[in-house]
């Protein structure tokens, strides 16, 4: 007896918890019991186990009634006046005791009775517009907003977004700022991700130490001697940064040997800008120069009639020329054959006579004169593009334009409208055909620039026309 007794204890306990009201308080947490008086100011709740609890009205956020069916009858009750004020009310009360469905109901019905009751329109979610009612929806029209992926925004930033600009963490961002938020920096133009630059300054900081520790055993003294005593009486060697010449010029050193070594040196950047590379340089390159081009014309591994030429094959690999108009000419020829030097070494063993002699060409106009204005150089562009012309890129790359001057002189003008035409629009890809493109295929150089042959050929005679109405026409020398 005592156990039945106590399981009709228990399962009375727990159809009193099953049928309990509970109280749903703004702070989150909730109370279960019998809610014995609701005013506008409080509400009482008989707990189960004894006792009451009162709350303000305004520290609850609803009440879920435990029978649904009197709770409906009390909302139907409510609503009997029919007025819009009383129909208004009983939304309220249904709101606050979960009925959301009753609660819209009666709020519609509200204003169907009296379309301006302000109340039953804010409870809705209804906005007063210039006097009118609206809807959410209705009122973002109204005021400049716009359908976006399931949302609303306004109709500028609809605009903006048209013009690029992006949503990053809610923002509405400009191009460059959307960038700069996803963490991207820009660097020469281009936007690289922050890990991407700490790896690349990671890897300029060893190409750094790299260079210091070549730079700092690239001179050995020894070398020096070796070349005095293989050159002779009158010779003499003069070292800079990066470059070591051997010399019987008779101009005082300090006009020659000076001027000349510290030129070249400082003209490395070229040739590494020319090519987008950035080798560490493990030994000095050497420069040959001798005083008249008969004694060049003799010396052994010349060309004979030349104004200079690298030796490749030499032990010591020397750029050599002979001192041709001073100073000037010499640099002249410095920087060209220095250019198949600096080639030889770090880019590529191969290449076309137009690729290594026309890449050489353009290191003698670099800096000091605009190429249009070397006069025999553009006189023989001019005449193959702009009068008469006919001449064709296709036709200097597959070799069937060989002669001497279009090698120079239009294999220059095709390198440097590939790498200065348009914004250098076309320099990186470029680069990376003249480091290792098939320079003996039309196709090739047009896949690289990335546009057929025949569009490319008319843009290089465009660049050739503007530049020869830019170029300085110098007055004849006197006879």
């Amino acid at each position: 007896m005592r156990r039945a007794g106590l399981v009709a204890v228990v399962l009375l306990a727990a159809a009193s918890a099953a049928f309990a009201d509970t109280v749903h308080l703004k702070t989150g947490k909730s109370v279960e019991g019998e809610v014995t008086r609701e005013t506008e100011a409080e509400i009482v709740v008989a707990l189960p186990g004894g006792g009451t609890l009162t709350f303000r009205r305004g520290d609850v956020e609803r009440i879920t009634p435990a029978d649904a069916g009197k709770a409906f009858d009390r909302y139907e009750q409510m609503r009997k006046p029919g007025t819009a004020q009383a129909l208004f009310e009983a939304g309220a009360w249904a709101a606050f005791h979960g009925m959301k469905e009753q609660a819209e109901k009666a709020w519609r019905d509200a204003i169907v009775k009296d379309p301006a009751h302000a109340g039953a329109h804010e409870a809705l979610g209804h906005v007063l517009h210039e006097g009118r009612w609206l809807t959410p929806d209705e009122h973002r029209l109204a005021t400049g907003w716009v359908r976006h992926d399931g949302g609303w925004i306004r109709r500028e930033d609809r605009e903006r977004l048209d013009q690029g600009w992006e949503f990053v963490d809610g923002k509405l961002l400009s191009p460059d700022d959307a960038k700069r938020a996803r963490g991207l920096v820009l660097v020469d133009g281009k936007w690289i991700a922050k890990k991407e630059i700490e790896a690349a300054e990671a890897a300029r900081a060893a190409r750094d130490r790299e260079e210091k520790e070549a730079e700092a055993g690239r001179h050995d003294p020894k070398d020096d001697e070796k070349l005095r005593k293989a050159f002779g009486d009158g010779w003499r060697v003069f070292v800079e940064k990066r470059y070591r010449l051997i010399t019987n010029v008779k101009d005082d050193p300090a006009e020659f040997d000076r001027k000349l070594v510290p030129m070249i040196d400082g003209f490395w950047e070229t040739y590494c800008d020319t090519f987008g590379v950035r080798p560490v340089q493990k030994t000095l390159h050497n420069i040959v120069v001798y005083e008249t081009q008969a004694e060049y014309n003799n010396a052994p591994g010349s060309a004979a009639g030349a104004y200079g030429v690298y030796q490749h094959a030499n032990e010591w690999r020397p750029a050599v020329l002979w001192k041709m108009e001073g100073l000037r000419g010499s640099s002249f020829t410095t920087r060209h054959e220095c250019g198949h030097q600096f080639v030889a070494h770090y880019v590529r063993k191969d290449g076309e006579g137009w690729f290594t002699e026309g890449i050489a060409t353009t290191f003698e106009c670099a800096g000091d004169v605009p190429f249009q204005d070397h006069l025999y150089r553009w006189e023989v562009v001019r005449k193959a593009v702009v009068e008469p012309g006919g001449f064709r890129i296709a036709d200097l790359v597959t070799g069937k334009t060989a002669d001497r001057g279009s090698i120079y002189c239009l294999g220059a003008a095709v390198h440097l409208f590939f790498l200065t035409a348009n914004d250098r629009a076309y320099r990186a890809r470029y680069q990376e055909y003249l480091r290792s493109g098939d320079t003996r295929s039309p196709e090739g150089l047009a896949k690289a620039a990335g546009k057929p042959l025949a569009e490319l050929q008319t843009e290089f005679e465009g660049w050739v026309r503007d530049l020869n109405g830019r170029r300085t026409i110098f007055p004849p020398k006197p006879k």
